[in-house]
């Protein structure tokens, strides 16, 4: 058996200890050492216990599923060598690329060896969330260059092939042609020795056909003026040919070079001359087929002929559209646009930038501002036709199709969640409600459709009840620069000491599965349960939700456990009466139990709360 110490080498990332506070998988086996293993290679190694699906969590272990958790006990046993070390069990030495080679394709550097750290896993072992192949890979990087390698070793024999079809070599010369391969110098010397041309016998003209072969197959890949081009004049000898000679004086193979690049280098300048009649012909027919000039009507003597005898201004063409200077074509950017992404509060995005919180933004189709002016409109238009159904019935076509259909108990946020499915859909609203505390800003988050209770706000910040007075939306717009009706839970200046607010969040939230959404005006934010509490480092209070008195309770048939998605009212509504009291913003969403981190606990000062 060979040492295992020789196929244990140095791996990309470290092993993953066995958590034991995390619950077993039994059908799902660890596997250490995989470096440089793909995908079919893992399944390849495992192939006998029927492997179903490979997770892989970095670039040195994965985690193998199978059906049940007797492969993963046999798989163990077989590959073992030694006695196990704790939880983990080393594997004896394997290797891949056997069907390849059953297959009858050889492997390059022969079979891959490896040893193997193996044990059961466990929920813990799972992928890093910000663990990127792309960019984290050090095996995705490998396979990158082996994939250039290889492209460019392909273009490489492609180039090699095709210069090999661009010159071809002829070995089927026999002794009989030794005289044409003895050289080009001997064959023109042979012919300008010739001082005048004599009448050839058909021997000699046989001899001349076979000499113009050879030198034609020798001289296909020269280029278009290269002298011995000119030796292939004797190839085509004929009656015709010898007639020709006749008639036209021999030349040298200087003389005949010179003429042929004269006339390859000549190039026709038309407007040295005219052209000859035959190309003025063509031309005239490539154009447009002239109008045959139909017999008309003659016009009245001393009238001017219409729109012929109409002058053009200067600088322009009779019968082509004038266009103003300001239309004129300009030059246009060849630089992308950027990309439109939806943007929250500047202040939100600071927040959001300085403690790298992972988020979702949604563009929202109505915002709670639109609605609610549309609201008060179609309430003013409806006081009006009130007014004027004494003396005669008035049909109000001025309200809009949306605000019409509602009921008249339908409040905002109904509308709002009604008209943003496409954002409310995806997690758990939830409603932010500014306090004042003796000079302290207190923002608390409560899952929605409920309320914030006073008294429990009171006995988290450790101050008499009437010391908390919730903000009026004006107050707000005008500290922080948010629009109105906009509440987010981070993005708040410091107060006069320099204080960042404090932040109040109901313990249910710790339970949710789905993530929280909040409304920030045109944009909706989707944040996790985990990240928010992380980023925020808020304080989580036992039922500082209460449900809502005014809410008009609705048949659902539901089962129990979830909460209903519907729209809550503001705060302020349960005290003043009115929206303008008030600053909140809503939450709704089914909502399941997870497990959440530890709330963190009060203190009597909690500066170090959201930063900004």
């Amino acid at each position: 058996m060979e040492d295992l110490s020789i196929l244990e080498e140095a791996h990309i990332c470290a092993r993953r200890e066995h958590n034991e506070l995390a619950p077993l998988r039994p059908e799902v086996l660890h596997c250490y050492g995989v470096d440089f293993l793909s995908n079919k290679e893992v399944l390849e190694v495992f192939e006998n216990w029927q492997p179903q699906q490979v997770e892989w969590l970095d670039d040195s272990s994965c985690n193998v599923i199978f059906e049940d958790g007797e492969n993963v006990q046999k798989a163990i046993r077989e590959l073992a060598v030694g006695e196990p070390l704790g939880l983990w069990t080393r594997t004896q030495p394997l290797s891949v690329g056997s069907k390849d080679t059953k297959k009858g394709k050889a492997r390059r550097g022969g079979l891959k060896k490896f040893c193997l750290q193996l044990r059961v896993a466990s929920e813990a072992d799972r992928k890093d969330p910000t663990h990127s192949g792309h960019t984290d890979s050090v095996y995705y990087a490998h396979v990158k260059e082996q994939q250039a390698m290889q492209k460019q070793a392909t273009e490489l024999r492609r180039m090699k092939k095709r210069q090999r079809q661009m010159t071809p070599r002829h070995k089927d010369q026999t002794p009989s042609n030794a005289e044409a391969t003895a050289g080009p110098e001997q064959s023109a010397a042979a012919e300008s020795s010739q001082a005048a041309p004599e009448a050839s016998s058909p021997a000699t003209d046989a001899s001349k056909v076979l000499h113009g072969s050879i030198l034609t197959t020798r001289l296909a890949s020269c280029g278009l003026l290269d002298p011995l081009l000119f030796l292939k004049a004797p190839a085509h000898s004929s009656q015709g040919s010898s007639k020709a000679s006749d008639t036209v004086p021999a030349l040298d193979l200087k003389t005949s070079l010179k003429r042929a690049e004269a006339e390859y280098a000549a190039v026709l300048n038309p407007a040295s001359g005219k052209a000859p009649a035959a190309m003025a012909k063509a031309a005239a027919d490539r154009g447009r087929t002239q109008r045959v000039a139909c017999k008309q009507r003659e016009g009245t003597p001393g009238r001017p002929g219409g729109r012929d005898a109409t002058p053009g201004r200067a600088g322009q063409q009779r019968g082509k559209k004038r266009r103003p200077v300001e239309q004129e074509p300009r030059p246009v950017s060849e630089a992308a646009p950027p990309q439109r992404k939806a943007e929250l509060l500047p202040e939100v995005e600071a927040f959001l930038k300085k403690h790298g919180v992972r988020c979702k933004r949604y563009v929202l189709q109505r915002s709670f501002r639109s609605i609610k002016y549309a609201q008060q409109e179609a309430a003013k238009t409806k006081a009006m036709a009130q007014k004027q159904s004494n003396a005669e019935k008035v049909q109000v076509e001025n309200i809009k199709p949306v605000e019409a259909a509602k009921n008249e108990g339908e409040s905002a946020w109904d509308q709002y969640i009604e008209v943003n499915k496409s954002f409310t859909s995806h997690g758990v609203f939830m409603q932010t409600v500014a306090w004042k505390v003796e000079g302290r800003r207190v923002l608390s988050v409560v899952p929605h459709p409920q309320m914030t209770d006073i008294e429990k706000v009171a006995k988290a910040v450790q101050k008499p009840v009437a010391s908390v007075v919730q903000c009026k939306l004006k107050d707000i717009s005008q500290e922080t620069g948010f629009p109105v009706f906009v509440c987010p839970p981070f993005g708040y200046p410091p107060d006069a000491d320099g204080r960042p607010p404090l932040l109040l969040v109901d313990s249910s939230v710790a339970d949710l599965k789905k993530p929280l959404l909040f409304d920030c005006g045109l944009t909706g934010l989707c944040i996790t349960v985990s990240e928010f509490l992380r980023s925020t480092r808020a304080a989580c209070i036992e039922n500082l939700a209460r449900p809502n008195p005014r809410r008009k309770v609705l048949n659902d048939p539901k089962p129990e456990g979830t909460v209903r998605a519907a729209p809550s009212e503001l705060g302020a509504l349960t005290q003043l009466g009115e929206v303008k009291s008030s600053m909140t913003s809503p939450a709704s969403g089914a909502a399941s139990p997870e497990p959440a981190p530890e709330p963190a606990p009060i203190t009597g000062d909690r500066s170090d709360l959201m930063e900004h």
